[in-house]
């Protein structure tokens, strides 16, 4: 498909029941950019803070069983500063969906997140 024939997505909020697709990501993504072994129990600690709404944003695009981007972010403070900001952990697309309008998606999300927490 190209960039123009692929179907519009939005994107929404992971949810738990989403975890396993979103771990197959997470190696995926380790695999092409990690600099240190891969914790699964850490990375499952961290993507159930977004579930749980404690202090993780995590958009995905697509849907249960077929998604095809995710970006997460985490509500921080960066060591100098008092303020608090969103932290972008990761954001990836699947190898298959990179031609899409996926990745520019994610970065609105990101900015729509930005502004509603007014971070």
């Amino acid at each position: 498909m190209t960039e123009t024939s692929m179907p519009v997505r939005s994107v929404r909020t992971a949810v738990a029941s989403d975890e396993e697709e979103l771990m197959v990501m997470c190696r995926m993504l380790h695999e092409e950019n990690g600099l240190f072994p891969m914790s699964e129990d850490r990375v499952r600690r961290v993507l159930r803070m977004a579930f749980d709404a404690q202090g993780g944003v995590l958009g995905v695009i697509g849907n249960p069983g077929k998604i095809e981007a995710m970006i997460y972010m985490l509500i921080s403070q960066i060591w100098h500063s008092d303020d608090w900001h969103l932290d972008e952990l990761f954001s990836y697309c699947r190898p298959e969906y990179r031609k899409s309008n996926n990745a520019k998606r994610l970065i609105q999300f990101a900015k729509d997140c930005s502004d509603e927490l007014h971070l």
